[in-house]
């Protein structure tokens, strides 16, 4: 399903593709697309797992990001096989108002519709796992004693401390050519998966506005698509385009030294970790909703960091060690605080030296640990 754009490889995993067979049915009911979507991903997985069972292929373990439907029919195939979802969000009324302030009746209906595949793959599962407290503080109290907390975990070899004050050279895919940064220029820098609200694009443009009117040699970086990514339209975007990059460059046009921000798009997670080493502050903002992998990326890679307080930033990242925290919903303090945090940066502690459990090799050991003990219940029940 994926087009797998780091080329990321695992040793001694073999990589089959699946695609589903055709797009949603737009014509169907606009709460059911989640939906329909959820019922293709099933399919095209069945199809592909039918195909190899045909061969002798027999699991004792599926694992399954669940939400989306990929795992909604493995029973179909494999009956007495063990199921681990991994979840990572449920949208119940109270968190949509959070995530949606103004959100209509309609509104929430349609986004607490979404849970549907994500129930089935739970119900059928034996076990689920969310890396954080907080997500799995929004499952139904009827799911808890499924579910089993287990960070992702961080790749520190990769990401790791170590300031370099050098000349910086990244390429990305929305860039023609490389862009090179000497080594004695500030950089400001932001990225997720999107350009949006939900993610606190707006509030970071406006502040690099202002760093920009207050350092003349500072340049900003934003890297990842020019996107709404997840999946929050019903956030409206105030051009017609519904780009809010559109929106935000035509909103700053008399402020903002174009010369001076650069939008890579996609950059690989090489350039990524040079980045971070490299930047003079990075800005991670979001509305509470999951923590994207790249805060952590960037905190392990001990860069000067600025991110918003919520429940779940403060349970990973602990104020007084590794960031600075602002009010996401008060312009003003972000703009004081990213100007601030530029004339005095603060050099911040590896991830790893922070919060227990957060590294690649944690991860592995405790997924280990909960396969085992489903395997060796699964061959004591067999």
């Amino acid at each position: 399903m994926s087009s797998n754009p780091q080329n990321i490889a695992i040793p001694g995993v073999r990589l089959e593709r699946f695609q589903c067979h055709r797009e949603v049915n737009r014509a169907i009911h606009s709460y059911l697309h989640p939906v329909e979507q959820g019922v293709l991903n099933g399919q095209a997985v069945i199809r592909k797992l039918y195909e190899l069972s045909e061969k002798g292929f027999t699991p004792n373990v599926v694992i399954a990001h669940s939400g989306f439907g990929f795992s909604s029919y493995i029973r179909c195939v494999y009956p007495s096989c063990k199921i681990i979802a991994y979840s990572e969000w449920y949208f119940s009324r109270e968190n949509i108002i959070r995530l949606l302030p103004n959100s209509k009746l309609d509104t929430i209906m349609k986004v607490e519709t979404r849970n549907l595949p994500i129930l089935q793959e739970s119900l059928n599962a034996d076990l689920i796992i969310t890396p954080t407290k907080w997500q799995a503080s929004q499952f139904p109290k009827s799911l808890a004693k499924q579910i089993k907390i287990i960070f992702d975990g961080i790749d520190t070899t990769l990401f790791h401390d170590g300031f370099q004050p050098e000349e910086l050279e990244i390429t990305g895919s929305d860039l023609s050519e490389s862009l090179i940064l000497p080594a004695e220029v500030p950089i400001l820098t932001y990225g997720t998966r999107g350009m949006e609200p939900m993610r606190g694009f707006p509030q970071f443009m406006r502040a690099a506005a202002h760093a920009q009117k207050t350092f003349s040699d500072l340049h900003v970086v934003v890297f990842g698509k020019d996107r709404v990514a997840y999946g929050m339209s019903e956030i409206e975007c105030p051009h017609k385009s519904g780009s809010w990059k559109t929106a935000l460059l035509e909103e700053l046009s008399e402020i903002l030294d174009l010369s001076r921000i650069h939008f890579t798009g996609l950059i690989s997670y090489k350039d990524l970790s040079r980045l971070f080493r490299r930047t003079s502050l990075h800005c991670y903002f979001t509305e509470p909703y999951v923590v994207s992998w790249g805060v952590f990326q960037a905190a392990a890679s001990g860069c000067p960091l600025l991110t918003n307080s919520f429940p779940g930033i403060d349970e990973v990242l602990t104020s007084s060690n590794t960031a600075e925290r602002v009010n996401l919903h008060n312009q003003d303090e972000i703009n004081r605080t990213v100007v601030s945090l530029l004339k005095e940066p603060k050099t911040l502690q590896r991830i790893n030296q922070l919060t227990a459990g957060m590294t690649v090799q944690d991860a592995q050991s405790s997924w280990i640990k909960v396969i085992k003990q489903l395997t060796d219940n699964f061959q004591q029940a067999t």
